[in-house]
């Protein structure tokens, strides 16, 4: 049992960025964390942000899913995060865990999540605005299915959002 989200412990699951070695892999502690957020009824869009640590030149570990805080606005078809709580979030992992903040999560109210045009254009704002020195920003989107069929996972760069396939 986990206890930080009190569900089964998931197992890793491991991603690779379309035309690059890079692994994204996601600890078993945030895939229970998005297994606990499926959307099962008529319920608000929740999200967060991911934080994740770089054990080499190819692999970027999610190990950390944060969220909902209490100032994120959530609603049926969108969640809207707090700018500034999400900042001081940042600043606070990085400085006490060295954790290094890489995208955003949030759920949809969809059997096989697939982006929205806001989705896209937050993405790409994201990467675009934030003080970084990452080649890519990661979004994942939380359905309704079984994961790892529920999830949808993508890397932004400063011209494209793509899908990255499962490896098992």
């Amino acid at each position: 049992m986990d206890k930080a989200y009190g569900v089964q412990s998931m197992p890793e699951l491991t991603f690779m960025v379309p035309e690059t070695q890079l692994k994204v892999i996601l600890c078993n502690e945030v895939v229970s964390k998005f297994e606990s957020c499926i959307i099962r009824n008529i319920e608000n869009e929740t999200g967060g942000q991911l934080f994740a640590t770089f054990p080499s030149s190819e692999e970027l570990r999610i190990v950390y899913a944060s969220g909902p805080h209490e100032k994120t606005t959530r609603r049926l078809f969108s969640v809207r995060f707090d700018l500034r709580t999400d900042q001081k979030e940042i600043e606070r992992l990085f400085k006490q865990k060295k954790l290094h903040y890489v995208g955003d999560w949030h759920s949809h109210p969809q059997e096989i999540p697939v982006p929205s045009w806001i989705d896209k254009r937050t993405m790409r704002s994201r990467f675009i605005k934030s003080k970084h020195e990452l080649n890519l920003m990661i979004m994942i989107i939380v359905g309704q299915a079984e994961l790892p069929a529920g999830l949808w996972i993508g890397s932004q760069d400063a011209s494209q959002l793509q899908e990255l396939a499962i490896t098992f």
